[in-house]
């Protein structure tokens, strides 16, 4: 479950990679959260914590506090946050990430569900 909650995210966040337009801070974020994914598959969970944190503070400064993408970084912040054991950052990340996702999902929304 966690492979498809992370393989949504790098397609959710691929949109802000591959578009011309994109500023250079979008892709900063985009890399980051890659690498963040990439350390905590491979067991470095402090460090990818330390990335998705920094990840989603510069998503909420250059995409705005209520977009989707911000959510679903938050969102995946949390999921690791409790897969290190931090509950109560991770209740707190969650609980943030789910109103977002609520005001920014039509139809299906999977990432909410996955929060």
């Amino acid at each position: 479950m966690r492979a498809s909650f992370l393989l949504r995210i790098l397609l959710a966040l691929a949109p802000i990679m591959l578009t011309q337009s994109a500023s250079a801070q979008q892709n900063d974020i985009a890399t980051l959260n890659q690498q963040a994914i990439r350390l905590f598959q491979t067991g470095q969970k402090t460090e990818a914590i330390a990335l998705a944190e920094k990840s989603v503070e510069m998503a909420r400064t250059s995409l705005g506090a209520d977009n989707k993408i911000t959510a679903i970084l938050l969102s995946q912040l949390g999921n690791f946050y409790r897969d290190v054991g931090r509950f109560a950052d991770a209740e707190r990340a969650l609980k943030a990430a789910i109103p977002m996702l609520e005001r920014t999902g039509t139809g299906a929304n999977f990432d909410l569900a996955a929060a």
